[in-house]
């Protein structure tokens, strides 16, 4: 449907008409197929209304035939002895007179008549898969005699369709090279970029409007002339990005809803709750989650399903794995839309809500194939906010996992506003945005924290102590060593245990060393690594080495640093987070280089990068490639150099953009 069939016919009768033919055209429609002789009766309609002195040129016996169907033929002729359709040769005569009669409508000599011949014509029938089996009998019977007429008949159906045409096709094969097929593809980027520049259209991704319409033709016109119409809410003079924000809200355009609308209305009611709950789910749903989400009974799915695949409204995806189910999706997601919005607010929660109800044990058992974030979505939408909270924070916790930190900051921000423990929330929400370098978030979100961990009863300490550790980070990022060593002391008071007061020593002996006091980040790096030792925490150990690395490379004690750098990468390749290996492979690369080391030194820096990309933090990843640029332009390598640049340029301009930049940002090298 809507591939530019209707088009070709309009197209077809112009320019016979133009051509001084006879067109005849007749529409099947849904819901007719029971009615006999329904398709035949609006085809000699058609031709009595082109010709109406047919009854004039054709025989008494064809009039009376024919006139059975259409009384208005038979009008100057009467024949009440017309005989009954009881018999196969009954049938057969009747075939044969509407075929007469439509012979002499379309141009063809009458038999027996006066011998005027009209130009050659054309019958054209649109959607002939709703055709009542008697009419495509008679299609079958016209497509057997078209040798030798002066006629050309153009049939258009759905293929999706066309399980009712087994006689009508096996007609067309015998009909040989007289009969040809033609099959209207998807319009490609190219086509849809033309229709695109037309004056008046806004500017919109050519990607995007054919993830919209696949590329059916009626689809790309509406969306088209909706864009270029008052409808489209986006100015002509806006940026791609911006229409396409705009619009996201906007499409599918109300010319779009009303087609779609009208063919989820002529489905069944059964159909239609499955459809519903389809809309509802969002995305692949097999048919025992359509039958839970639906409410019905497992032979109506069945029904069901197979009707809206029939109907073109559901596509049937293949099982993923051999033994699996196979899974249903709309083929258009403003289809699934219209669906969903046509729906009233209490069926679709009342879908939401068992919608989660079955996800979430598929959410136990495959978590990969159920997202924690789907069923907080539904939950959400049936509004149970306080169990969507708490799913939202599911979601943010795999997403954290899987270093997807846009993600895990959007499930943090939804558990949240649905009431989610603020103090966890607040400090992971604050971790990562400094991941994703949005620095002066990232303080608002811990500050919050810690006015709350202060709040509580007696304070918590050692929530205390690690918010104050995250300040300080977000400060020493900024270049801010002052205050972030004035966080560091509290934590050094506030902390108690020794892995933790490790890590705060390293940190502090990092500023103290940026402060340019060498003794005290030399005694900070030292205690460092004792409380490491003695904590016996290795994570603590290989951020404590790397820091005692960096502060003799600094001091011109090359081996020394070596030694504290290798040491450190050994034990970082011990730990399941890849922090500590990062820091260790970027800080020895550089030693290496300022060594003569540079083939290693090359390796390291690479390597880094790759772990450093896989982690996401964003401003270290822009010094990464900074680095990286410096080894391969030292190696020769200026091209891979100049890319690496770039890289890291336009990633250090993204770090914590505001209306004052900050130079320290661009400084880093090192941590």
């Amino acid at each position: 449907a809507g591939s530019g069939k209707s088009r070709l016919v309009e197209e077809l009768r112009a320019e016979a008409v133009g051509a001084g033919g006879t067109v005849l055209v007749a529409r099947c429609h849904d819901g007719e197929s029971a009615l006999p002789f329904v398709l035949a009766a609006d085809l000699l309609r058609s031709a009595l209304n082109v010709c109406p002195e047919l009854p004039d040129l054709l025989p008494a016996q064809t009039i009376a035939m024919a006139g059975r169907l259409v009384p208005g033929l038979a009008d100057v002729q009467q024949d009440p002895r017309s005989p009954a359709l009881d018999s196969p040769a009954a049938v057969a005569r009747m075939y044969a007179a509407i075929a007469d009669t439509l012979l002499v409508a379309a141009g063809a000599p009458a038999r027996g008549g006066n011998g005027q011949r009209r130009p050659a014509g054309v019958i054209a029938v649109e959607d002939v898969h709703w055709a009542d089996n008697s009419s495509l009998g008679l299609l079958s019977y016209l497509v057997r005699r078209l040798a030798g007429w002066p006629l050309l008949l153009a049939l258009t159906w759905q293929p999706e369709q066309a399980g009712r045409l087994r006689v009508l096709r096996a007609a067309f094969g015998e009909a040989g090279p007289l009969g040809g097929t033609i099959e209207p593809g998807p319009l490609g980027p190219d086509a849809i970029r033309s229709l695109l520049s037309l004056p008046g259209t806004p500017p919109v991704d050519v990607d995007l409007l054919l993830a919209e319409t696949h590329g059916l033709p009626m689809l790309v016109r509406e969306y088209v002339e909706a864009l270029r119409s008052a409808e489209a809410p986006a100015a002509p003079g806006a940026s791609a990005d911006g229409a396409q924000a705009v619009l996201a809200d906007w499409w599918p355009p109300a010319s779009v809803r009303e087609l779609f609308l009208a063919r989820l209305r002529a489905a069944s009611e059964p159909t239609l709750q499955v459809l519903t709950a389809a809309a509802v789910l969002g995305s692949d749903a097999d048919a025992d989650l359509l039958q839970a989400v639906s409410g019905r009974g497992e032979d109506e799915i069945v029904e069901a399903i197979e009707e809206a695949v029939a109907r073109s409204l559901l596509t049937e995806n293949p099982p993923p794995a051999v033994g699996g189910a196979p899974s249903y999706q709309f083929r258009y997601e403003a289809m699934r839309k219209t669906a969903y919005d046509s729906a009233s607010l209490a069926r679709r929660r009342l879908l939401h809500g068992r919608a989660a109800d079955v996800l979430a044990p598929r959410h136990q058992r495959d978590p990969v194939g159920t997202p924690a974030g789907t069923v907080a979505e539904h939950l959400q939408l049936a509004g149970r906010d306080s169990a969507a909270a708490e799913w939202w924070w599911l979601a943010a916790v795999r997403a954290r996992e899987l270093y997807a930190h846009a993600e895990a900051r959007g499930y943090l921000a939804r558990a949240l506003a649905l009431g989610y423990p603020q103090l966890p929330g607040r400090i992971a929400l604050g971790e990562e945005l400094v991941v994703l370098g949005r620095y002066r978030e990232a303080l608002a979100e811990f500050e919050t924290a810690a006015a709350i961990a202060s709040g509580q009863h007696g304070g918590d300490q050692a929530a205390l102590a690690g918010i104050e550790h995250k300040l300080a980070d977000v400060h020493h990022r900024l270049g801010d060593w002052d205050l972030a060593e004035a966080h560091l002391a509290t934590v050094a008071e506030l902390a108690d245990d020794p892995g933790h007061l490790a890590r705060a020593a390293a940190d502090r002996a990092v500023v103290a060393f940026r402060r340019g006091d060498t003794i005290q980040a030399e005694v900070f790096g030292q205690a460092a690594l004792d409380s490491a030792r003695a904590a016996a925490d290795p994570g603590a150990m290989a951020q404590s080495l790397n820091v005692l690395g960096m502060l003799a490379a600094r001091g011109g004690d090359t081996d020394a640093a070596e030694k504290y750098l290798r040491d450190s990468l050994a034990e970082a390749r011990r730990l399941p987070e890849l922090g500590a290996a990062v820091a260790a492979l970027n800080n020895l690369a550089r030693l290496l280089a300022e060594t003569g080391h540079g083939t290693e030194a090359l390796a390291l820096a690479t390597e880094a990068l790759e772990l450093g990309s896989e982690l996401g933090d964003q401003h270290r990843i822009a010094a990464l490639h900074t680095n990286l640029a410096d080894l391969l332009h030292a190696a020769g390598q200026r091209e891979a150099a100049v890319t690496h640049l770039k890289e890291a340029a336009r990633r250090f301009a993204a770090v914590d953009a505001d209306d004052h930049p900050r130079p320290e940002i661009w400084m880093l090298v090192e941590w």
